[in-house]
């Protein structure tokens, strides 16, 4: 496995940033978002189910 073989989901551009500077794919989930809200782990089941 690679680090292009993984996905780290994070909420922060700035501190989760440097897991796409380490060759990691990254997906960055909105933030500011209520408690409880959906915020993109759809698009985040996706990316991974269409990695299978």
């Amino acid at each position: 496995m690679t680090p292009a073989d993984t996905l780290m989901v994070g909420d922060h551009p700035a501190k989760d940033g440097g897991a796409a500077g380490a060759g990691l794919r990254s997906y960055v989930l909105p933030g500011g978002a209520a408690a409880g809200s959906v915020r993109g782990l759809g698009a985040v089941l996706r990316l991974v189910a269409a990695a299978h």
